[in-house]
């Protein structure tokens, strides 16, 4: 029996393009034989995966065209492919805030039997393996998670003072003793558009019990994924 692991699988989506496809017809680079398109949206771990691609095809044989743009970029150019059926991207970095947008679109293949066929499926982290599953069929395999954390200088605090916050209340005295024009009190992911309002304040709101909305029982959402 051929072993199936998550680097195997990896190899396999990027020569058949079935997990992350924008449409359900091959692109034009999964079209000639062992070439083909990746987009992703910049950050750490997707410049330090564009860096493998060419120990990638010298182990495998298949040249991955790894093109990583800025995350406003990512946006627009991932519309105007989709939506005009371009077929230029084969594999797509598919931020779970998406998924179900896209499923719905047409713009992804589904890919559960390759998930279920992992010998190490289990090794994956659950959470942010569930939350590529759509209606029952998975649509991406995660391939990093990320939480998030609170870091300080402590030379910044000792100079104004004050101890390391432990509550939110704590936090915003803290920022007004360490604030000064050459000093920012506080450093957040912040960049318009969902760098702000679908990753920094959801994992502050729901810390605390938050919810986006609370419909009435009678109400029926027009749309269920929107009611988180």
């Amino acid at each position: 029996m051929i072993k199936v692991t998550r680097r195997a699988l990896t190899a396999t989506l990027l020569l058949g393009s079935t997990a992350l496809a924008p449409m359900l017809a091959p692109g034009a680079a999964a079209a000639q034989a062992r070439e083909v398109n990746v987009l992703l949206f910049s950050m750490p771990s997707t410049r330090g995966l564009a860096a493998l691609a060419d120990d990638f095809e010298a182990e495998t044989g298949i040249k991955a065209n790894i093109d990583v743009v800025g995350q406003d970029v990512f946006e627009s150019r991932i519309t105007l492919s989709f939506t005009g059926g371009a077929r230029d991207i084969d594999v797509v970095h598919t931020p779970v805030i998406q998924v179900q947008r896209w499923v719905e679109a047409g713009w992804l293949e589904p890919m559960t039997a390759q998930i279920d066929g992992l010998d190490d499926k289990d090794d994956i982290l659950t959470g942010p393996l569930e939350a590529y599953k759509v209606s029952g069929d998975y649509y991406g395999m995660p391939f990093f998670a990320e939480t998030g954390l609170m870091a300080y200088r402590k030379d910044l605090l000792d100079a104004a003072g004050v101890g390391v916050p432990e509550t939110w209340d704590e936090m915003l005295e803290v920022a007004k003793a360490v604030d000064s024009d050459d000093t920012a009190a506080i450093a957040m992911r912040v960049a318009p558009g969902q760098g702000f309002n679908m990753f920094v304040f959801p994992m502050i709101m729901r810390a605390y019990g938050g919810k986006w909305c609370a419909l009435p029982s009678s109400a029926t959402p027009i749309r269920k994924q929107m009611v988180i």
